[in-house]
């Protein structure tokens, strides 16, 4: 994406960031002009953290890998190279997992819609070895669901991931103890 598209996208996004239509989009993007921006800036924004997450998973030829929130895919196309076994990719925007089950159709990875608190009907308990779940844990909500689940489709000794981009996770997590503080 150009520097001057990029200027205008962040512009409208930071206008709208807090509306529910921008928020539903930015969790599971449409094909609309929203979705579309939703699309690009996430693009934009994971490329910098995804590399570093992929390293940090330390994934060995043997373990059995689970994504969570697979977007564009920049992620399965290292963590392909990286293991011989199925990787499991759980997607909910139909968007993205078009795209993905298109370009990595040749490849040992299996697409799923299902929300990630809930995986029972496709995944039994200790299944994988590593989880990795980049920029998803600020739409996990309520995030104790989503820790038990990622806890029981995990192998004992499992790793899993929850990467976030730092700058972004301590806005969030100020404007949490605003509405703490706030209540009391």
């Amino acid at each position: 994406m150009n520097n001057f598209k990029f200027k205008i996208f962040r512009y409208i996004y930071n206008k709208l960031k807090h509306t529910k239509l921008m928020t539903k989009n930015m969790e599971c993007p449409g094909n609309g002009f929203l979705g579309h921006i939703a699309t690009e800036l996430m693009v934009s924004f994971n490329k910098s953290v995804i590399k570093d997450a992929v390293k940090k998973l330390n994934v060995k030829k043997n373990n059995k890998i689970i994504e969570i929130g697979s977007g564009n895919g920049e992620a399965l196309e290292m963590l392909v190279r990286s293991t011989d076994k199925k990787i499991t990719s759980i997607e909910i925007s139909d968007k993205f997992r078009k795209k993905l089950i298109n370009k990595f159709k040749n490849k040992n990875i299996e697409f799923f819609s299902n929300d990630a608190k809930n995986m029972v009907d496709i995944i039994v308990d200790d299944t994988f070895d590593k989880l990795l779940a980049i920029n998803v844990i600020y739409f996990l909500k309520p995030l104790n669901e989503y820790a038990k689940e990622f806890y029981r489709i995990l192998k004992f000794n499992g790793y899993g991931l929850l990467h976030v981009n730092l700058k972004v996770f301590k806005i969030l997590m100020k404007k949490l103890l605003q509405i703490r503080i706030s209540k009391k």
